[in-house]
Order: structure tokens, then C-alpha cells, then sequence
């Protein structure tokens, strides 16, 4: 799947449910809201992002890591299988590719190196 492709199924989506407002794809703000608090603790530095916090073992087997990265399960897991966010959200991370709304656009000071 691309981002084409997911903007497609939104559009798609929309056709056949015919919402009060139209799907789309979330924004990256708005993936940074739901995500786990324990991702937003600046007291954490790097190990707050979750493949910094576990060993590349469990990250692959998804014995301890509570995520779907890099399909460990060999496909993506049902929504429901990892647990929630602290803000009651499912998939946050892993499982599947995450498609945003908008451009990256980096903070300031951001360089790539």
C-alpha cells in the first residue's frame, strides 16, 4: 500500500458510508496526540521512541515490545491484538506502513545528516 492507495480507500470509504465529514488520512500532529505518553516524556531521551526502548530481539519476535514492528507476526496483526495507547488508541505504532495527511515538515533546527 502507498499513499495514494490509502487516499484512495478514504475517498472510497467515504462514497459508501457517506459521512458527515469525509475519511482521511490522520496528520502528523494529530499522530503525535495519540500516541502513548510514555512517547512524550523528554526526561526518556532516545529510549522514549519504542525501537530505541527494546533490544532488537524483542523488537523482531515481539516477545516483550508491545508493537507489530517490522510485521515480527509475519503479517499485520489484528487492530485489537497490541494493547492501546495510554490515550485508548490501537496501532499506533507498528503493524502496517503509517501514511500522514500532510508533509513531513521538521522543527526548528532540524538538519539531515
Amino acid at each position: 500500500c502507498n499513499v495514494h492507495e490509502a487516499k484512495a480507500y478514504c475517498a472510497w470509504k467515504t462514497k459508501i458510508d457517506q459521512p458527515a465529514h469525509p475519511y482521511r488520512l490522520i496528520t502528523e500532529g494529530e499522530h503525535n496526540a495519540i500516541r502513548d505518553a510514555s512517547t512524550r516524556d523528554l526526561s526518556k531521551g532516545e529510549r522514549r521512541d519504542f525501537v530505541m526502548a527494546y533490544d532488537g530481539f524483542s523488537l523482531q519476535n515481539s516477545t516483550d515490545a508491545p508493537y507489530n514492528s517490522n510485521l515480527a507476526y509475519g503479517s499485520q496483526s489484528p487492530v485489537d491484538a497490541m494493547p492501546a495507547s495510554s490515550s485508548g488508541f490501537h496501532d499506533v505504532f507498528g503493524n502496517a506502513w503509517h501514511w500522514s495527511e500532510d508533509d513531513f515538515n521538521g522543527l526548528d533546527g532540524f538538519q539531515v545528516t
